[in-house]
């Protein structure tokens, strides 16, 4: 029994008695053999008393609970019969001795009985005593622990002998003994191994039908198996030893492994819940058993070396995970730069695979197909990624797989503990049953880069929702209430002038924002009883009761409004002292209340003159920090507050569009009119710290985690309205108001920096700094003297957006122009935010609501991308940007290989954006330098003005006559400027495309032309007067705009109008007053807007190109098209400066003047405020302008106030101490190598910038060293990522300001380190230094 399955031998049946001290029968082929417990050694008496088993099916033993058998009468008898029944019935003996008469009964009974044989004295009957199932249970568990010794024993038979164990010598011993001196045992021994060997064959048969049965008896087969599993589910020890048998069997029998793995590959690839077992039994023996874990590495790279065919596919499905699994992704870069920077083989294979890598990218990006396929699909993709530590909305290219096991250091670990959060790893369950609403990347943990290198480093992110930035969730009583609700329950309201743009009537914001505190109390007082909790009441929240225009005019529900105040009580801690009214009904006031007169709506009178602004404050010289300003200059007047305030001026876009309805309103007695700010004074936004909660209660139920509120790490004013307008939950993204109100106080709050920052400016090199003593630095009229620099409204610059902003970016642009030569093409691209539906189709999926675009009206539509303006502005800048990086300058080169761009934005008036491009071609033929003729084919190579076949292209088809078509109902725009269409629709049509040059200089003596006999109209000079070249095309432009002709072809037309195509060509060339480009035009096509093929197709928006042909055209153009938008701002900025400059006023007070009227004369719309406040890219060129300050007295910054101060009383002030470094400083402070020594300023500025304190600084590094300046003065390192800068200076004229212009060229492209190298010793002037002066380069050994 040492084998499972297998016979007991006699001799282990002996040795068990033996060890068990009772004999053992077995019944085994119709005979009954008895085991006697004496057998071995002789110590006691023997007995009738035994175990009695059935030896059932030939496979297992049974235990038999009544036997009857024949006896003798005595009891010696026993014994004796015993030894005879051993002798004579044994399974060894040759002729055994078979019983009369066998029986089994049920239950349990059975009744032996025996024949009398010849030589025995068996004369009697006696019963053996009856051995029943308990007591053998009594017997089993008494001996348990032999017996389980025992057949450890057994078993272990090999490792006993090897350690020479005490009790198998013991045995061993007895055996031997008894085998030499007993004969009768040996002959036994001897007569059942020959026993054994005749049955052998019996049970090999026995084996075989049961084998025979099991392959061909399905139900035989189905039982034993059922039988089997439900045995290894409940046994715990067969479990234990049938698994141990099958590895036994499985590393022994090659014929069984080999069946068993291709049966188990088979059930692998056909069942999945077998597949997914395995798979997580591997995953977890793997992470788990280090031996396994090891081993199978070990397997899997010699495979992976010695099987091609396993190397392809790992090789394949390791991309495709890489593709798919940001997780394993992340886990395989982080592997990766662990390896490159410790292996230097590993690296070398790296950068030589990245280069390969790099070029069959490529050669596949060369393709423009697959460019324009690339595109598509990443234009679907939206900011569908939210950081687990910000809580932002971002991009794709913005995140990575948050992995905290990379977090190796404790501190590490500690701040990646706290700040990550699950809040938005959305698990799909059983309730999304027609299909998850929620992006799939909700269902993975993503970090942005920022949050991300911030906690690798130590620190906690300022933009950490634990950074005491989480508002709370907001509850039910608030979502519920609507725009006018929520101004009646909010302790501020915040007043703004808002119209609706048009097509989408998206909302645009006009003037200052103006909050004003509000009496709950009065208002749910003044508010009447209803019936019902159902009933609605028509409200109007005015300024002033006696106003007839109103802010908001809406239907509003008084048990939503009581709800929310409820609410709020008790959780808000603003509003924990707040009383009101339970009966919402106050009767003195009912007469008041009720609307009586017939008030007519008037229109906004937007006259900002007169309205300072109420935020500005008085910069006093005596600090430079923004918290210590004196609070009385931050007082508005609130006498032209409340002029501002009054009438219909801060209506608002919530009013009826229908001015009818609003006269109709007026007839009814229901409509009720409060104002609960009336009698306040507007607060101050910037200093009010609870100004943000008290306006908008249902974005900060709690009342916290404001701007104001203490934050662990200090965050700016510009991060955290960042943080909050791309949050996750969409809270602020979807309130207007709180867009406006983010962009008006970010817009205020820069505008006060600026004007801090204006004051400090002065001129170096005055004769008097040097004689400045701390009396002057503390008195204010010396102070107004030495600071005095009055920029005007320049000091705006830096606020994106406002006309000096854009006044910069236009001289940039000069800058660009006049060293990178004119550009080839200028373009514009527009934006077409309901093609595709992929923007509204992110919105909605942001708000959980799984519906498609296309099931969608125009109206759901409009009110989709209205509602999240921040989502539809950032979908824009991602998908121009990626076009632009990847479509326009990509290796296809759809428009030519660009080597410099520059582009803007600009909102249409219906507020969104487009973009005005220039593109620097190589090797682009340049007009009156090449031919015309290739000047031409290069225009026709790029540009189009053709409708595409609908057979042959039906994709450019469909979008060239959906969005690059003209109107044939020219519109109000078309007719500006008194004219018919001033985008010259339609466009005449051509034969071929040819340049039109201006002709100045006509002959206007040349003779009319003739009339032939026809009637047609000949030219009998080469030359045509204007007048008749005028009639020409008039003639030709009412033929195309005449709807009932439809010309097939130009000859058609020609014909009809009796002209030629040399004839059309000069009278075009007369009547042009300037150089360009006639496109060659079908008469179907004179309506389609000029196109690039790949690039509208990729786009699929309306764009326009054309090329640049001079100088003069491309600066007029562009500067049309800068100041466009800003030009009547820009005109009531320079108007309040000269009205400030007449007034005297100081430097302060002129900023402070214009400040206030650039804040109240704005209008932006929810998108622009969306880039400006979310700092999305406004411009951008491919080199950066640098601006190079030249000539004496150049403005400089001075150090902050208290600065100077200090350095005053130390007596160490000096001129050049009292300004911040500049550009200048730094290069005379350039390291003293030969590299830098014969470098001018011109090219140390274009070439290198200097580092930021943030930056690594790295001065070894063989690609792009670093280098430390002189003085201290910081570092400086090449530009690689960008071609070298453009640098921009002051321009002087040669013959007006001599000196001063060979001044700023020595400073600008001569070698010095000190201002005396400018004019040595001997010449009076630069200008002669310049002319007759030499110099001599010296290198250093």
């Amino acid at each position: 029994m040492r084998n499972l399955g297998s016979w007991a031998t006699e001799l282990e049946i002996y040795v068990c008695a033996d060890l068990l001290q009772v004999d053992i029968y077995t019944y085994s082929n119709k005979r009954w053999l008895k085991f006697s417990k004496l057998q071995i050694l002789h110590d006691e008496s023997s007995s009738n008393e035994g175990i009695y088993i059935n030896h059932a099916n030939q496979v297992h033993y049974e235990v038999v609970l009544n036997v009857e058998s024949c006896n003798t009468n005595s009891d010696n008898d026993v014994q004796s019969q015993g030894k005879v029944f051993n002798k004579d019935i044994d399974c060894d003996n040759d002729i055994p001795l078979k019983p009369d008469e066998t029986e089994f009964k049920d239950p349990g009974k059975q009744k032996c009985r025996k024949r009398k044989r010849r030589g025995n004295n068996w004369t009697s009957r006696k019963k053996y005593t009856y051995i029943t199932q308990l007591d053998t249970d009594k017997i089993m568990d008494k001996q348990k622990s032999e017996y389980d010794r025992y057949w450890t024993f057994i078993r272990n038979e090999d490792a006993v002998r090897s350690d020479k164990g005490a009790m198998y010598r013991e045995n061993n011993r007895r055996f031997k003994y008894k085998y030499n001196k007993d004969y009768r045992f040996k002959q036994i021994l001897k007569s059942r191994r020959n026993m054994n060997y005749r049955l052998k064959n019996e049970y090999a048969n026995i084996g075989d039908k049961l084998k025979h049965k099991y392959r061909f008896c399905q139900i035989f087969k189905d039982n034993l198996i059922k039988k089997n599993k439900e045995r290894y589910r409940l046994n715990n020890d067969y479990r234990e030893k049938l698994k141990k048998y099958e590895i036994m069997k499985y590393k022994s029998n090659s014929m069984y492994r080999d069946h068993l793995k291709s049966v188990s590959s088979q059930k692998y690839e056909t069942n999945e819940e077998f597949k997914d077992y395995v798979k997580n039994q591997s995953k977890y023996k793997y992470e788990t058993n280090e031996e396994f874990k090891t081993s199978l590495k070990d397997q899997s790279k010699y495979k992976y070396e010695t099987n091609e065919e396993f190397k392809t596919s790992l090789k394949d499905q390791s991309k495709y995970k890489y593709k798919t699994n940001k997780q394993f992704q992340s886990d395989v870069k982080s592997r990766s730069q662990i390896k490159y920077r410790t292996d230097k083989n590993h690296r070398d294979v790296i950068k030589k695979q990245n280069k390969e890598r790099k070029e069959i990218k490529r050669i596949e990006m060369s393709k423009i197909d697959i460019v324009i396929n690339d595109f598509k699909k990443e234009k679907k993709n939206g900011p569908e990624y939210i950081c687990c530590v910000c809580h932002r909305l971002l991009f794709n290219n913005q995140v990575t797989c948050c992995n905290e096991k990379l977090y190796k250091s404790a501190k590490v670990k500690q701040i990646a503990s706290e700040c990550i959060s699950k809040k938005y790893l959305y698990d799909c369950s059983n309730t999304c049953q027609n299909g998850c609403a929620h992006p799939e990347n909700w269902k993975s943990l993503w970090i942005c880069f920022t949050c991300d290198r911030k906690i690798k480093s130590g620190k906690k992110p300022q933009e950490s929702m634990t950074n005491n930035l989480d508002p709370g969730p907001i509850v039910d009583e608030l979502k519920a209430l609507n725009s006018l609700e929520t101004h009646l329950v909010s302790l501020h309201i915040p007043f703004m002038k808002m119209v609706n743009l048009s097509k989408f009537k998206q909302h645009k914001v006009s003037g200052a924002t103006v909050c004003v505190p509000s009496n709950i109390t009065k208002t749910t007082s003044m508010l009447p009883r209803i019936e019902n909790d159902t009933q609605l009441l028509r409200i109007k929240l005015k300024r002033r009761k006696t106003q007839k225009g109103y802010y908001q005019y809406q239907y509003i529900s008084k048990k939503k409004m009581k709800d929310a105040l409820h609410y709020l009580k008790h959780n808000n801690k603003y509003y924990s002292d707040i009383e009101f009214n339970d009966d919402w009904v106050d009767i003195s006031n009912i007469d008041e209340v009720l609307e009586g007169d017939n008030s007519v709506l008037k229109e906004l009178a937007s006259n900002h003159s007169d309205y300072e602004i109420d935020e500005l404050p008085d910069i006093d010289e005596k600090d430079d920090n923004l918290s210590n300003m004196d609070e009385k200059d931050d007082l508005p007047d609130i006498d032209a507050e409340e002029e501002k305030l009054n009438g219909p001026e801060l209506a608002t876009c919530l009013q009826p569009l229908d001015i009818v309805s609003e006269t109709l309103d007026n007839h009814f007695d229901s409509i009720f009119s409060i104002s609960p700010a009336e009698g306040n004074s507007p607060i101050r936004i910037l200093t009010d710290e609870t100004n943000e909660a008290k306006c908008f209660p249902t974005l900060f139920p709690n009342g916290s985690a404001t701007y104001h509120d203490n934050h662990e790490e200090r965050i700016t004013l510009s991060r955290y309205l960042h943080c909050r307008l791309m949050n996750a939950d969409n809270r602020f993204a979807q309130n207007t108001d709180y867009i406006f109100y983010s962009q008006y106080i970010s817009e205020l709050s820069q505008i006060i920096s600026n004007m801090s920052i204006a004051l400090r400016k002065g001129k170096s090199g005055l004769n008097n700094l040097n004689n400045i003593t701390s009396d002057m630095l503390t008195t204010k009229e010396p102070l107004k003297n030495i600071f005095r620099n009055d920029e005007g409204y320049k000091f705006m610059t830096p606020i994106r957006g406002t006309p000096p902003y854009w006044q910069s970016t236009q001289k940039g642009l000069f800058a660009m122009l006049r060293q990178l030569g004119i550009p080839s093409f200028f373009s514009t691209f527009s934006y077409s935010e309901t093609r595709g539906g992929y923007v509204i189709e992110c919105i909605l999926k942001q708000q959980g609501d799984n519906r498609k675009a296309c099931d969608l009206d125009w109206a759901e539509k409009c009110e989709i991308l209205r509602s999240n303006p921040i989502t539809t502005a950032r979908m824009f800048d991602h998908r121009f940007h990626y076009f632009l990086k990847n479509v326009i300058m990509s290796d296809a080169e759809p428009i030519g290989k660009v080597i410099d761009y520059f582009y803007r934005l600009e909102f249409q008036a219906r507020g969104t954006p487009h973009a005005h491009c220039l593109f620097w071609i190589e090797n682009s033929p340049k007009i009156d330098e090449d031919k015309d003729e290739d000047v031409v084919d290069f225009i026709d190579k790029y540009i189009s003005s053709e409708l595409p076949d609908k057979d042959h292209d039906p994709e450019l088809h469909e979008i060239v006559n959906s969005v690059q078509r003209h109107s044939y109902k020219h519109t109000k725009s078309c007719k500006k400027n008194k004219t018919v269409c001033r985008f010259n629709f339609p466009r005449p049509p051509s034969k071929q495309s040819f340049i039109c040059r201006s002709i100045d200089n006509y002959d206007t003596n040349i003779p009319e032309q003739d009339e032939n006999e026809n009637g047609d109209n000949t030219c009998n000079n080469d030359k045509i007067t204007q007048n008749t070249a005028k009639s020409l095309l008039e003639a030709l432009w009412k033929a195309l705009s005449d709807e009932e002709k439809n010309y097939t072809s130009i000859d058609e037309l020609y014909n009809d109008l009796g002209m030629t195509q040399e004839l059309f060509q000069k009278a075009c060339e007369v009547l042009s007053k300037k150089n360009n480009v006639i496109l060659k035009r079908n008469p179907k096509d004179v309506w389609i807007n000029p196109y690039n093929p790949n690039l509208l197709r990729a786009w699929d928006a309306n764009m326009d190109i054309q090329y640049v042909f001079d100088a003069y055209s491309c600066i007029v153009y562009i500067v049309s098209y800068i100041s466009k938008s800003e030009r009547e701002m820009g005109l009531v900025l320079s108007d309040a400066q000269e009205e400030a400059k007449g007034g005297n006023l100081t430097a302060k007070e002129s900023l402070k003047k214009i400040s206030s009227t650039y804040l109240h004369c704005r209008e932006v719309s929810a998108q622009e405020s969306a880039y400006r406040v979310c700092n999305l890219r406004l411009r951008e060129s491919s080199r950066k302008v640098q601006f190079i300050p030249t000539g004496e007295n150049n403005v400089r910054l001075t150090l902050p106030l208290k600065l100077l101060q200090k350095k005053s009383k130390e007596k160490v002030l000096s001129d050049e101490d009292m300004f911040m470094t500049s550009i200048t400083d730094r290069y005379k402070a350039r390291p003293k190598t030969e590299q830098f020594n014969n470098m001018c300023l011109a090219t140390f500025c274009s070439e290198y910038r200097v580092m930021s304190k943030s930056e690594r600084i790295n001065e070894n590094s063989e690609k792009n060293p670093a280098y430390k300046l002189q003085k201290d003065l910081g570092y400086i390192i090449k530009r690689t990522r960008s071609k070298p800068a453009v640098i921009r200076y002051a321009r002087f004229s040669s013959t007006k300001e001599p000196e001063k212009y060979y001044l700023s060229t020595l400073q600008l492209f001569l070698p010095h380190r000190i201002d005396k190298q400018l004019k040595p010793i001997g010449f009076e002037t630069y200008e002669a230094f310049y002319k007759s002066g030499s110099v001599k380069i010296c290198k250093k050994n």
